[in-house]
């Protein structure tokens, strides 16, 4: 664990803006649209590896893949584990996926670039969400994005020249909050 004694090191934890092409492969693949796999993956990898040089750019300790793979927080987790189906809420705005007074803090609604920050994290329009829910047994279905997206922030800091990563998931209890349960 990277450590210092005369400054507080800096990190991100969460979600970065995405490039606009990878956005709209992850609404695709997240609503189970046909999206060509090789690309995502691809772009997947060249995301991280920006998104980890611009942090490094603007004094950023300790580096995040910025979730370059994940549509959101929570709703990724459909993909890698089982008892998570979707929800009969359709046609949901992507921009509201999450409780307002959890995600949008009035100081961000004041911010005169907040409209600039949301539009490149969640597009310009409107993106249908199927929302997950907790339908059966949790267990894990899939390991192979975990360690792809490991792999994918290890191979960007290492081309960075740097070392000091972090990566999150979202726990269970916070996908509690997000995430109805019918099991």
């Amino acid at each position: 664990m990277a450590t210092s004694s005369d400054r507080i090191l800096t990190t991100h934890v969460g979600s970065l803006a995405r490039p606009e092409d990878l956005r709209e492969i992850l609404t695709r693949r997240h609503l189970g649209q046909p999206y060509n796999e090789v690309i995502y993956r691809q772009r997947c990898r060249e995301a991280v590896g920006e998104v980890v040089r611009n942090q490094l750019a603007h004094g950023i300790d300790i580096v995040c893949d910025g979730e370059m793979s994940k549509i959101s927080y929570t709703t990724y987790v459909k993909h890698r584990l089982n008892g998570i189906g979707e929800g009969a809420e359709q046609g949901r705005d992507a921009r509201k996926t999450f409780p307002q007074h959890n995600f949008m803090p009035p100081d961000w609604q004041e911010h005169p670039d907040f409209r600039v920050f949301r539009e490149k994290m969640f597009g310009g329009g409107p993106a249908t969400v199927k929302p997950p829910v907790f339908d059966g047994a949790i267990s894990y279905k899939d390991m192979a994005p975990l360690n792809e997206n490991i792999a994918n922030l290890k191979a960007a800091a290492a081309a960075a020249g740097t070392t000091n990563l972090f990566m999150n998931s979202a726990s269970p209890g916070v996908l509690m909050v997000f995430i109805p349960t019918t099991h």
